[in-house]
């Protein structure tokens, strides 16, 4: 590819070297070539290249995953929704080299390890806290669907759910609590 001749202004130094019978204003100026050169022993891709381009492929791809989980999670979108042609025409449409994952891959694996990460995390801080106090209630929803939840109050009265458990179905005795609260 040839670069195009521009004419623009040329310095004075360098019309003492240029042919008289052309003016200043006539001689092509040329681009400089922004284009790398590569030996032609380079043009194999090395292991270390292959790697590198495909942890850059891998960065935005989790970016991505992760955005996505988040908004499904946070605004109640059903998961099967990111299975349909349509979001995924919408996705392909933002970012061609982007590939959503499967509503299965979201629910089997990418929700559970962020429930798991902020779990650990709230543990983790909880385990640097004083003065807690635990707390916890059983009660029913619409359908008969009984629950017990364990929470757990800091000094500067933050609370965070440690446990929603699902007693539907079960005899809900002292032993039973008792079971529930020593897990937790």
């Amino acid at each position: 590819m040839k670069a195009s001749a521009e004419v623009g202004p040329v310095d004075s130094d360098l019309d003492s070297d240029s042919n008289e019978n052309t003016t200043a204003l006539e001689r092509p100026v040329k681009k400089a070539r922004m284009e790398l050169q590569v030996a032609s022993s380079s043009k194999r891709i090395t292991p270390f290249d292959r790697m590198y381009v495909t942890e850059g492929k891998k960065a935005p791809k989790e970016h991505g995953d992760n955005a996505l989980m988040l908004f499904v999670t946070c605004t109640g979108v059903p998961p099967h929704v990111i299975d349909s042609a349509e979001f995924k025409v919408f996705c392909s449409t933002l970012n061609a080299n982007y590939k959503p994952p499967s509503a299965t891959t979201l629910s089997d694996r990418l929700i559970p390890n962020e429930c798991a990460r902020i779990i650990k995390e709230m543990v983790d801080h909880l385990k640097t806290e004083r003065d807690l106090t635990i707390t916890f209630d059983g009660g029913k929803i619409r359908k008969p669907k009984s629950f017990y939840t364990v929470h757990v109050t800091t000094g500067d009265r933050r609370t965070a759910l440690l446990e929603l458990d699902d007693a539907s179905m079960l005899s809900h005795t002292a032993r039973y609590i008792g079971e529930l609260l020593d897990s937790v």
